[in-house]
């Protein structure tokens, strides 16, 4: 089936170039969102071009159209999946006493910024 295309007759496509210099002295380009594609050459416009070539062959062979696809629910009401723990504590005796122990908590630390060393504990 020969559809048309729907972006004209010239299509392009922005990619993020990726140029590597390597301790050999030579570089790698390579594209992130094609992460299987990688040349290495002595130059940097050298690994480009071979880079644009096996992009070019693969994209000779190829088709490419926008496609839309509708991701799983978690169930029938389409809920998030946290939604199902809303309120599980809301009869325990206790929850009010730790509510007030984590605001306690809170206050206690003031204003002042968190070095960034307590993050990475």
């Amino acid at each position: 089936m020969n559809l048309p295309n729907p972006y004209g007759s010239r299509h392009e496509v922005k990619l993020t170039l990726m140029l590597e210099a390597q301790t050999s002295g030579n570089f790698v380009a390579s594209v992130l969102e094609f992460p299987s594609y990688r040349e290495e050459a002595d130059t940097k416009d050298g690994a480009i071009a071979q880079l644009e070539t096996a992009l070019m062959e693969r994209m000779a062979r190829s088709e490419i159209r926008p496609w839309s696809i509708a991701l799983p629910s978690n169930d029938e009401t389409n809920e998030p999946a946290w939604a199902k723990f809303a309120g599980i504590f809301k009869d325990n005796p206790m929850f009010d006493q730790v509510m007030e122990q984590i605001q306690s908590d809170r206050d206690s630390w003031g204003e002042e910024e968190i070095e960034a060393s307590e993050y990475q504990r």
